[in-house]
Formats: structure tokens, C-alpha cells, sequence
């Protein structure tokens, strides 16, 4: 597999590297790291080329985890485990007690983002400025759940 995967990459001319794991509980994990790194915390600059991309290379993932999300949500929703119309309120009650703004968004309205979130962008005391003055730090999932909840 290790060497299809590699003529796969060879073959092409976008990505600078590619990270792929599987996880099988028969066969246990499996990772293929291929390419150089790109990896930079400094705007404009580039690494030494034939900086060989490894396991512990940490880069931003995009958007990709909407793709995700919503997948799955629709794959719960086939199932019948859980509807595209039940709301903050039905699926996270104690959430809704605790933030009550937000007890009857629907599933839905999340995925399509019709929230109307808060605009985080100019917020010139939140997380988003923090962040752009300093890009190498790092938030804990409680910080950034929390700020936005505030909000």
C-alpha cells in the first residue's frame, strides 16, 4: 500500500506533502508521511527545501472538518439517530440551560452556519486579534468554547 501511495503523490504536483493515517482494530494504526514539510509559523518564509515532512508537523487543517461534520450528521441522520430539525435544547439540554440564546437552533441551521454567530474578526479584545498578534500560540478547547459562548 506504502508504495501505491507513493507513485500517487509522485504523480502529482500540487501538495507540498501529504500526512495519512488509517486505523483498523484488526490491524491497528497505520501512517504515511510523505513530501517535504511546509510547515512555518513565519508569514512569507519557507522551509529549507528537502525538509522531510514527519509525524510531528503541525499545520492548519482549513475548512475540511465542515466536510466532516456535516457528513456525519447526515450519516446519523440515515440512521434515524438523530434529526436534521432537533434542536440545541433536545440533543444538549444541560448546553441550552447554561446558554439559553442558543436552545432552538436546529441541527440544521448549524450546519448551514444560520446561527448568527457573533463577529469574532473585529473584536478588538477576542481571541481571533489575540491570535493574529501571535500566531504560535495555542488555545485550549475550553478557551476558545468558552470566549465564544460569551460572546
Amino acid at each position: 500500500m506504502q508504495i501505491k501511495i507513493q507513485q500517487a503523490f509522485d504523480q502529482q504536483e500540487e501538495a507540498y506533502a501529504m500526512w495519512i493515517g488509517f486505523s483498523d482494530p484488526d490491524y491497528g494504526d497505520m501512517y504515511f508521511v510523505l513530501g517535504n514539510s511546509t510547515n512555518t509559523n513565519v508569514e512569507g518564509s519557507s522551509p529549507p527545501e528537502h525538509t522531510a515532512a514527519t509525524l510531528d508537523d503541525m499545520f492548519q487543517i482549513g475548512s475540511i472538518s465542515k466536510t466532516f461534520l456535516g457528513t456525519a450528521m447526515l450519516l446519523l441522520e440515515s440512521s434515524g439517530d438523530l434529526s436534521l430539525n432537533n434542536t440545541v435544547q433536545e440533543l444538549v439540554p444541560n448546553f441550552a440551560l447554561e446558554f439559553p440564546q442558543h436552545a432552538n437552533y436546529t441541527v440544521e441551521n448549524l450546519l448551514r452556519m444560520e446561527t448568527l454567530v457573533p463577529d469574532f474578526l473585529n473584536d478588538e479584545e477576542g481571541i481571533i486579534n489575540d491570535y493574529s498578534q501571535n500566531i504560535s500560540k495555542w488555545y485550549l478547547v475550553e478557551e476558545i468554547v468558552n470566549y465564544v459562548l460569551q460572546r
